[in-house]
């Protein structure tokens, strides 16, 4: 994987110091997926084209980089947490000038897929919807209707604290943003054992269960934007991961959920990838028709909160016609804004990374509100569910999952919520007796609620949420959705 590696810490800061010195607001990005779109580029053009893309990455061997890039999607995928995946969409009428064995070749290196569309526009998204778990629902609008190819690259991430935080360590707290205003934030605390530092930063690094990878966060030794934006120009992310001092480190983190878009297209001009964004574009290695990169778009979501991580990265070319010393304890209390990256433990290379300035989605006075309005719709619904005199018609019509997303609950097939628990406790009251006593994460659990009706109601045609099984199970499910927003909702 050593090419990739030397791309990855040659392109990282880059990228961190141009997001950061355009914008103060928060930032997050994901090297691999960035740079697994450019080797799809690479991989798909010649000539000119493909010099320039070889000398943006600062590449010694086209070849072998393009050999580590498929070392790197089976690497970073063990275990489970991060899942990559590449496809080229190609409009229809342009569909047989695929050049013979591309396609063969596109699955073989990256296993991506080629899919030849009616609706570009429409299938792009279906794509990116269910590659990105529905983390980024939509990238194409009807201004891209006229791009005859888009080259994709989603990479989502999904893993739980090897040490979660409880619920008695997350205390409202104060974050210091740059302009001097102080926004109310969830402020998890914990004790960790791995203490980073360099001349710029110090910070720790928090592993997650199981899964080959480690959440680090780097906090400035000087306030101020000027000063965080000049310690980025040379940050090593590698080098920090690979150097932790075994001691034990008084910590606390925000929660906070971040969306980030950015048009890389000028970045990538500034690296030297010019020819393809041009009419004199060579992409016949994947097609006999003169196509061009309109730009390159990259967009991405994160949300760290007191069970784990969840993250995505989309990375698109649409396409267009062409013509320290021991101590005894340190401490980082990330109060103020910060640097973070969720690093893969063995390569040591970052796979996300960003710059909290202003932790968003976790202010406790709008939190106060939606946990209100979820108490509220948990209360009514657990006195239904016990009531002998309810009907199916009380509980099985639209009116239910309805209220479920006014109040914020996804509907995601139960993949969050079996993401976290064991797969049967979706499925049968035992199951989630195993499990309640694990639940802190009312969200969580309400995805849960509102997927187990979804899948009762539509697609289990022979069962009713009133079977006895159902019903104990909505019961428990929803006494514990009034307990988990019952100490901030309580005398209101």
């Amino acid at each position: 994987m050593i090419y990739y590696m030397m791309a990855s810490d040659y392109l990282t800061p880059k990228m961190m110091e141009k997001f950061i010195s355009e914008k103060t607001d928060n930032v997050v990005f994901s090297p691999y997926s960035v740079i697994s779109l450019i080797a799809l580029l690479l991989d798909a053009t010649d000539g000119k084209t493909r010099e320039e893309i070889v000398n943006a990455i600062d590449c010694e061997d086209e070849e072998e980089f393009i050999e580590c890039m498929k070392m790197a999607v089976d690497e970073f995928r063990e275990g489970g947490a991060l899942i990559s995946s590449n496809a080229i969409c190609i409009r229809k009428d342009i569909g047989g000038k695929i050049t013979p064995g591309y396609e063969d070749r596109l699955h073989d290196i990256f296993d991506g897929k080629l899919v030849i569309a009616d609706d570009m526009v429409s299938e792009v998204n279906k794509w990116v919807k269910y590659n990105t778990h529905g983390m980024i629902p939509k990238f194409a609008d009807e201004s891209m209707n006229e791009m005859q190819a888009c080259l994709m690259n989603a990479v989502t991430f999904d893993a739980k604290w090897d040490v979660k935080y409880e619920l008695d360590d997350v205390r409202p707290g104060k974050f210091k943003c740059f302009d001097g205003t102080e926004c109310e934030v969830n402020m998890m605390h914990s004790r960790e054992w791995k203490y980073v530092e360099d001349v710029h930063f110090t910070g720790f690094i928090k592993p997650y269960k199981e899964a080959g990878y480690s959440y680090m966060a780097l906090l400035p030794k000087e306030e101020g934007e000027e000063y965080l934006k000049e310690a980025v120009k040379n940050i090593d992310l590698s080098y920090l991961f690979s150097d932790p001092k075994d001691v034990e480190v008084l910590a606390s983190l925000p929660a906070y959920r971040i969306e980030f878009e950015k048009d890389l297209t000028d970045f990538c001009k500034t690296l030297g990838i010019e020819t393809a964004f041009s009419p004199r574009a060579d992409f016949s290695p994947m097609i006999d028709e003169w196509l061009k990169v309109e730009r390159i778009l990259h967009k991405t979501f994160i949300q760290v909160d007191n069970n784990g991580t969840r993250a995505a990265a989309l990375t698109c070319a649409p396409v267009c016609c062409g013509c320290a010393g021991p101590v005894d304890y340190k401490e980082v209390h990330l109060n103020r804004p910060f640097v973070f990256a969720i690093m893969h433990d063995d390569s040591m290379q970052p796979v996300f990374a960003g710059i909290v300035t202003r932790p968003e989605g976790c202010n406790p006075n709008a939190e106060k509100e939606i946990k209100k309005k979820i108490h509220e719709f948990a209360e009514k619904y657990y006195h239904i569910f016990l009531d002998p005199k309810t009907t199916s018609a009380d509980v099985d019509e639209p009116f239910f999952g309805d209220e479920c997303a006014e109040v914020g609950f996804e509907m995601d097939c139960g993949k969050t919520f079996t993401g976290y628990y064991e797969e049967k406790s979706m499925y049968d009251t035992s199951g989630l007796m195993e499990v309640i006593n694990d639940i802190y994460d009312p969200m969580v659990l309400g995805s849960g609620i509102f997927s187990k009706w979804r899948y009762i109601t539509h697609w289990s045609f022979c069962s009713s949420c009133l079977d006895e099984d159902n019903r104990l199970w909505f019961s428990l499910a929803l006494k514990k959705l009034m307990d988990l927003t019952e100490e901030k909702h309580g005398g209101e």
